[in-house]
């Protein structure tokens, strides 16, 4: 292999892979833009969200079968030109993820005091943390949403799909992060409510240029386990 075409390889890798690096940079702006504006409320509250934060992100990773699923599964039908089976695929990943993803919320929020309590020994950060939580998980369906999405899009190489959808998650969500935390009082529930939205606001961008990006629409059915 001659240098050139070494270059012209490395040229196409970046061309396809520059919109997941600055995706994934944008994502992880989320958080970060929820512990920036909620520092100005003190140490205890920083601390909640950090902590609070921390175990959502565990609970999350339930999501992951459904991510990695549906980025396997719809790769190889697109692949294989089955746009129907696609479409299928990914509809009904998307009601599995938010069968799991409501109970899953629910029994979340249930046991927060508890789970918080084995991040944080301090009263009041434990405290802060259930309610950040508690209201994270209240929306952990449309986490689980974005994350189906983001996985269709890079399965058909939609990359900048990707890429505008985390924009308008993080964009949301900062936006929304002073409104609500100090312009209506809420303070860390705020916060965590504002990333719910933001993550609403992405997943739905994605849904609606689904047809147009994906070249198949997303057709919402029960999960039959059958090709």
């Amino acid at each position: 292999m001659t240098v050139r075409e070494l270059a012209g390889i490395v040229a196409r890798v970046m061309r396809e892979a520059w919109p997941l690096v600055v995706a994934e940079t944008t994502f992880s702006i989320l958080n970060v833009t929820d512990m920036f504006f909620v520092s100005r409320l003190g140490a205890v509250a920083l601390a909640g969200v950090g902590a609070g934060g921390y175990v959502k992100w565990l609970l999350t990773t339930v999501l992951a079968m459904f991510y990695v699923g549906a980025m396997v599964v719809v790769s190889q039908a697109y692949g294989a030109g089955r746009l129907d089976l696609a479409s299928r695929i990914l509809g009904e990943t998307i009601v599995a993820s938010l069968l799991v993803s409501l109970p899953l919320g629910i029994a979340g929020m249930l046991a927060a005091p508890l789970l918080t309590g084995f991040v944080s020994s301090n009263e009041a950060t434990a405290e802060t943390a259930t309610l950040y939580l508690a209201v994270l998980l209240a929306g952990l369906p449309f986490n689980a949403l974005i994350m189906v999405m983001d996985a269709a899009y890079r399965a058909v190489g939609a990359n900048m799909g990707v890429l505008w959808g985390s924009v308008v998650a993080v964009v949301t969500n900062a936006v929304l992060d002073p409104v609500l935390i100090f312009g209506a009082g809420m303070g860390v529930a705020g916060a965590a409510l504002a990333s719910n939205i933001g993550n609403l606001a992405g997943a739905a961008y994605m849904l609606a240029r689904g047809r147009g990006s994906l070249g198949f629409p997303v057709t919402l059915g029960l999960p039959r386990g059958q090709a």
